[in-house]
């Protein structure tokens, strides 16, 4: 169950994964006052695509089509010297103009690496979703 914002033009945004990165990015708060290795930051990306084949069909079957494209990102890094770990979720919203559709994809990928004994054992787990 995921939390929703309505607006007046009847289009709802969830905002469940990024509630998801805020609790996460909470369990990671008492470690920032005592490692000088946390980072976090964000960014948006947008676009506009034009395509003269947007489904690579055959000559007469071709469709033209524009498509708007906004990705925001949050990241979170640590490190120090014996433990790197980093936590990213990335949402993509395309928007097709002419088809009148539109398709979002959510993305994590979560990673700790720990040194145990220098040069010699270490751990590596991770998980990505696409």
């Amino acid at each position: 169950m995921g939390i929703t914002v309505s607006t007046n033009m009847k289009r709802t945004i969830w905002i469940r994964p990024i509630a998801f990165f805020v609790v996460v990015s909470v369990f990671f708060t008492p470690v920032a006052g005592n490692a000088q290795g946390l980072e976090f930051s964000g960014s948006i990306r947008a676009g506009v695509a034009k395509s003269d084949n947007i489904f690579l069909l055959p000559s007469p079957d071709e469709i033209e089509e524009t498509t708007y494209i906004i990705s925001p990102t949050l990241n979170l890094d640590y490190a120090n010297q014996r433990i790197e770990s980093l936590i990213r979720y990335q949402y993509d919203w395309f928007r097709y103009s002419d088809l009148d559709t539109k398709n979002e994809y959510h993305r994590y990928d979560a990673r700790l690496d720990s040194t145990i004994v220098e040069n010699a054992l270490y751990f590596d787990f991770g998980a990505r979703s696409c």
